[in-house]
């Protein structure tokens, strides 16, 4: 065996095993960490070596064997987002090393490095950083289970799906409980098969987990506390933030400073038109504009609406302090006022009052308010005015409380899925609106057509 072939089974095994990392053995033996990637992918491919005694087994053995062109281990899978030191295939969402994959051994299996731009943008930022936590999860889990992480199989899937039953929820309405919420469980498995697909791979059979999740949901659904309350509410969403709560919440924000006008206007923004928090944290100054009704909003980007739309808000003088259109106004005001006449619409205020953009701003964090935050200011506003259950506020409560509040009103729900960006046959609407209670838009109190009285029919009262 040559001295080559000796170096190249060297790294193949000291990343197989996790032993060493790539730029570890490039330094050990001055080669590139491309050239390391590409040396393992060809080793682990090669048929001639001598075989390993222990790992001789019968042709009826069911033992996957590794193919010429298998991803390549690697340390990280982004920029962020630490890995751990064992595996078994490559663990990049979006990219292999460039270099590795020009010298893999079967032209089929190379990959074209301009694609991970477009895989990049198939989906919103909020998705993408929810499937890196499922990954980071599942990664994690193998590792400490000692699984394969690609390709998986149904064991894993279902093994997997247990293991985040029993995960200690860490933020949200379920703080502190055991478990996650269902929900979040198959946004997970959704990003494993994603993971796969991308790395060429075919997606796992989810049905051992599907079954055991139904289990889960059943368990869950049927636990309460000793007062007969569900424990978990997995399926009712962010409560709705409607307009009497929404009042509450302005008399903590002081509207003579920038911050409270800042606040007052993310409310009324995020309330009119009913925006994600990401949609919200992406207007622009440039993207409200006066007109003779009031305003128009343009949001660039949206989850469903790829091409953004417009939204109109009117000017409506009888809703007194929560009327949206001069609160907007107000903020973009002292915008201005202060020398921002464009970029981002939303921005950090330090405690000197200092806007971000500003000269000595003394804040952290990006020009943009970024979404979490956007969140953030809705809960502490709710905590400083005891609304109830204040803690379990997110940034849908707005878009949830604004789609009740003109349904109430007596608006048709085309019309509010319009105004909040709900395609015409969106079924989700109709779960925003259930918050609106029998009488608050009783269908039978609507009809207000008189009948002559009937001589024949008695007069029957009803007890006070």
């Amino acid at each position: 065996m040559g001295d080559n072939q000796a170096r190249n089974e060297a790294i193949h095994e000291a990343l197989s095993r996790g032993t060493a990392t790539a730029s570890q053995l490039a330094a050990q033996y001055r080669l590139s960490p491309g050239q390391v990637f590409a040396i393992a992918a060809a080793q682990s491919g090669r048929t001639d070596r001598d075989p390993d005694p222990d790992d001789v087994v019968s042709p009826s053995d069911d033992v996957e064997r590794p193919r010429a062109g298998a991803l390549i281990p690697v340390r990280r899978w982004n920029d962020q987002l630490p890995l751990p030191e064992r595996y078994h295939r490559a663990v990049n969402l979006y990219e292999r090393h460039a270099q590795a994959v020009d010298e893999l051994g079967d032209p089929d299996d190379r990959r074209d490095p301009r694609a991970a731009r477009y895989h990049r943008s198939a989906r919103t930022e909020n998705t993408r950083r929810m499937y890196q936590q499922g990954i980071w999860h599942y990664l994690r889990f193998c590792e400490a289970d000692d699984r394969r992480e690609v390709p998986a199989t149904q064991a894993t899937m279902e093994a997997f799906t247990i293991y985040l039953m029993h995960l200690s929820v860490t933020r949200g309405k379920n703080k502190g409980q055991l478990g996650l919420a269902p929900a979040s469980i198959r946004l997970y498995l959704s990003a494993i098969r994603t993971f796969h697909r991308i790395q060429a791979e075919n997606p796992p059979d989810l049905g051992l987990a599907n079954g055991v999740l139904l289990g889960y949901v059943n368990e869950r659904d049927a636990l309460r506390d000793s007062a007969g309350r569900k424990v978990f509410n997995d399926d009712e969403g962010a409560p709705a933030l409607r307009l009497p709560t929404l009042k509450q919440m302005f008399e903590a924000a002081d509207p003579r400073t920038a911050r409270g006008a800042r606040d007052r206007a993310l409310l009324s923004l995020g309330w009119a038109i009913m925006s994600r928090r990401s949609e919200l944290a992406g207007v622009d100054i440039e993207h409200i504009v006066q007109v003779p009704r009031g305003l128009e909003v343009k949001l660039a980007k949206t989850k469903t609406m790829k091409k953004g739309r417009t939204v109109g808000i009117p000017d409506r003088p009888n809703l007194g302090v929560l009327n949206p259109v001069p609160n907007v106004l107000r903020y973009r005001a002292v915008l201005l006022d202060r020398g921002l006449t464009g970029g981002p619409f939303l921005r950090g205020v330090d405690q000197k009052d200092r806007i971000h953009g500003e000269p000595k701003w003394s804040g952290a964090g990006d020009l943009r308010l970024h979404p979490g935050t956007v969140e953030d200011v809705i809960r502490k506003l709710a905590i400083a005015t005891g609304v109830p259950d204040a803690k379990l506020l997110t940034g849908h409560s707005l878009r949830r409380g604004g789609a009740n509040d003109m349904y109430a009103a007596g608006a048709d729900t085309r019309s509010v899925a319009k105004q909040g960006g709900w395609g015409e046959r969106s079924p989700v609407i109709f779960r925003y609106l259930e918050d609106v209670g029998h009488w608050e838009r009783n269908a039978l109190d609507m009809v207000t057509w008189e009948f002559p009285e009937d001589p024949d029919e008695e007069e029957v009262l009803l007890p006070v």
